[in-house]
């Protein structure tokens, strides 16, 4: 997982948080102030069969630090014989 970031920064009244780099479904790790969240604590937003961002039920505060992890990108050739 790479670390990700959003287009929205916590504010105290913002729950969305729509991802810059979407993700791979099932791949996205949420962390408020440090503590790894429970997929029950937001809630997924797809489109396309990837991860857009996240909702979460009760928005961040200002001062909470909010981290995205997630799988994003391609590989264009790995080389197993080296």
């Amino acid at each position: 997982a790479k670390k990700n970031t959003s287009t929205q920064a916590p504010d105290g009244t913002a729950t969305e948080f729509p991802f810059v780099n979407s993700v791979k479904v099932g791949s996205e790790q949420v962390y408020v102030n440090g503590l790894l969240m429970d997929s029950g604590d937001y809630t997924t937003n797809v489109a396309g069969g990837v991860v857009t961002g996240v909702t979460f039920g009760t928005a961040p505060l200002t001062t909470d630090k909010v981290v995205f992890y997630g799988v994003y990108g391609t590989f264009t050739s790995v080389d197993f014989t080296a």
